[in-house]
């Protein structure tokens, strides 16, 4: 421990001077990441008046309530079909359960050369507490408000369906060297992305599973991440591992022992003031080699060394929005019970379960035994409920580059692999090989990400967003 805390003070003398010409923490390089050629397909389309289309089509979908539980209905699905079938794009709804509809939709391609491209997005939104929506902006209503548009499932699912939907309509209007199909599905709940609605989507619409690259949801565009005025393009390349623990206790017959729920309590305590250091997994390196790009000297070095990178680097990034889910396992408290169960002569139990979201090379029975290690109690049992193994799409560096390349069309910015927060939808077409990455430019600041409660999204983004969506389906449509 000496040795590496000399080691640590030994590489900050040596980086001192050069953190002079550093720009924040991150120590970002000022010069921005050069600027891409529009291709001629949507060189002249005029985003003004597909901005103002996207916005309708948005506020019609925030008007109809689809929020958990209940997810969204038909009528949701007719207004995004209804859409489709006025630009002139081919689409269908596909019944994917008891009043649950898909919306499918297709621009072929001019002179096609290679699989397609599918855009994956939902129609429903998280459940909605009105009492923490502003008494001027409901959320079943678009409602511009400073500078910002707000109303349920504008920065989430609805919002990326409006996009995808924008994008096909736009290629359909313009005459390119479209050598892939593009395809959009919009399903009726965020959780059946996962699951079976999108099973039967490919059943109907078999050309789905042989995509060459999916787009979904689950990334993000950060503005200003490293205080040096670069946007920040996340792309999520998969999900986490997810797990559900039990932590049980039992009050004896004998009275040898504390009570059960203290001894749980203590448990709990125990394993919130758990350290867990950063670990590094194949997609963490590969988030600090890409953001290093935009670095300069030494950090970038640093950066790309794994002793660097543990030593100085994350310890400086770890605060950021959205950067510790990258190299620590999450553990969050689902719910505790306490009291008798079972007959009355029965000891008395406490119980909590915990949900555990884990990196590639982390197991659910690993974190079991850590957390057994860490509390120390041989009356505190630990098992694993339910488990899952970390979801990674396919080789991604070919994919990720050809984004970068889209997306720096429309914006000086740095793409970087991440995992998302939650599932997206990928295991039913990664499972046939198809990679699938998490992307959502709608620009946001870091306060921004750590916000809790409703989630707008400002006017200027909305716009952005609608060019940039659109010119990366354009671009991957011709390549």
């Amino acid at each position: 421990m000496v040795a590496v805390r000399s080691l640590t003070r030994t590489l900050r003398r040596l980086t001192a001077a050069a953190t002079l010409v550093l720009s924040g923490p991150l120590g970002c390089a000022s010069s921005p990441a050069s600027r891409q050629t529009a291709p001629p397909v949507i060189a002249d389309v005029q985003w003004s008046a597909w901005t103002a289309r996207a916005r309708e089509l948005l506020q019609r979908l925030v008007a109809v309530n689809t929020s958990q539980p209940g997810g969204a209905g038909r009528a949701a699905a007719d207004i995004l079909q209804s859409f489709l079938r006025r630009e002139a794009v081919e689409t269908e709804l596909i019944s994917v359960g008891s009043d649950r509809w898909a919306v499918w939709g297709r621009v072929e391609a001019v002179d096609a050369q290679g699989p397609p491209v599918v855009l994956l997005c939902h129609l429903d939104t998280e459940s909605v507490d009105r009492a923490a929506w502003p008494a001027d902006a409901p959320p079943f209503a678009l409602t511009p408000k400073d500078g910002a548009l707000w109303g349920a499932g504008i920065a989430g699912g609805k919002g990326l369906a409006v996009l995808h939907a924008t994008s096909l309509a736009v290629l359909a209007s313009v005459d390119g060297p479209r050598q892939r199909d593009v395809h959009v599905v919009a399903l009726p709940d965020a959780l059946d992305i996962s699951a079976r609605s999108l099973d039967d989507v490919i059943s109907a619409v078999p050309a789905i599973a042989t995509a060459t690259v999916a787009l979904t949801g689950g990334g993000a565009d950060v503005v200003d991440w490293s205080g040096n005025g670069e946007t920040v393009m996340a792309v999520a390349v998969g999900e986490r591992g997810t797990a559900v623990l039990q932590v049980a206790t039992v009050t004896r017959r004998d009275g040898i022992g504390s009570n059960s729920s203290d001894r749980l309590a203590q448990a709990l305590v125990a394993i919130k003031a758990m350290k867990r250091p950063p670990h590094f997994t194949p997609t963490n390196r590969a988030f600090l080699r890409e953001a290093s790009k935009g670095m300069a000297l030494p950090t970038r070095w640093l950066a790309r060394s794994i002793l660097g990178a543990q030593l100085l680097v994350v310890p400086e990034l770890i605060d950021r929005p959205g950067v510790a889910a990258q190299f620590i396992d999450e553990i969050q408290t689902l719910r505790i019970e306490a009291g008798r169960y079972g007959d009355t002569q029965s000891p008395y139990r406490s119980r909590a379960f915990l949900t555990v979201g884990l990196l590639e090379d982390s197991t659910p029975a690993g974190m079991a035994r850590r957390l057994r290690a860490t509390v120390g109690d041989p009356d505190v049992h630990i098992n694993v409920r339910v488990a899952s193994a970390a979801s990674i799409t396919g080789p991604r560096t070919d994919w990720l580059e050809r984004l970068r390349a889209a997306a720096q069309v429309t914006d000086d910015t740095v793409v970087v692999p991440i995992l998302g927060r939650r599932p997206q939808g990928a295991d039913p077409l990664r499972s046939v090989g198809v990679p699938v990455f998490g992307v959502a430019p709608f620009k946001r600041t870091p306060r921004d990400l750590e916000a809790s409660g409703p989630v707008p999204v400002s006017e200027a983004s909305f716009r952005t967003a609608i060019e940039r969506m659109a010119t990366m389906v354009a671009i991957l449509s011709s390549q």
